[in-house]
């Protein structure tokens, strides 16, 4: 579950918190016990997770998003490599099913707080409404690379290519976000 309050605190961002070291220690100890300028190095062997469930609620804003059916596996998770990962998931409003998706390629850290995923292919379907006969709406989305500075808040997705319905094409997009909210510029073919 997690949760943003009214004031915009959320429930994860300390995680990977490190104290800083008591005051009693001598210089010399501060330094060996000082936090790392780009948080703890850490390894996980891989993730898999097989029907589970994630919550997202923020207090700022109407939002209450479930996501259901999770599956996800990944390879071995570090700081430095990149990982293969593969998740699917079902998006619920209420009782409703309003998206469905599979997500698949690679993911890893550039440098403290610089994020890239590579090989990257979405595939997303929206069931129709309930009682209606329409077909569901299918979409697909193939990126060689996205990019994510942390720190800029800038996005990137230089070469995007997509399809939606029998709506196809392709983007190169950038997004920041600034005090105006996010802002995206870029080409978008249809």
């Amino acid at each position: 579950a997690l949760r943003i309050d009214k004031d915009g605190r959320d429930n994860w961002s300390d995680l990977f918190d490190r104290p800083e070291p008591p005051e009693s220690l001598d210089e010399s100890q501060r330094r060996r016990e000082a936090p790392a300028a780009d948080g703890p190095d850490f390894s996980i062997a891989g993730v898999s997770i097989e029907d589970g469930r994630l919550s997202f609620h923020d207090a700022r804003r109407p939002r209450n998003l479930q996501f259901v059916d999770l599956d996800l596996e990944t390879g071995p998770l570090t700081q430095d490599s990149h990982t293969a990962i593969r998740a699917g998931f079902a998006l619920q409003q209420g009782k409703t099913v309003s998206l469905r998706s599979l997500v698949s390629g690679r993911v890893g850290r550039v440098r403290p707080r610089v994020w890239a995923a590579e090989d990257m292919v979405v595939e997303i379907e929206r069931p129709p409404p309930p009682g209606s006969e329409r077909k569901p709406l299918e979409g697909r989305m193939e990126a060689a690379r996205l990019t994510a500075d942390l720190d800029a808040r800038h996005y990137s997705a230089p070469e995007l290519s997509y399809r939606l319905g029998d709506a196809k094409g392709e983007a190169s997009l950038e997004a920041r976000f600034g005090t105006e909210g996010l802002a995206v510029e870029g080409p978008v073919t249809i």
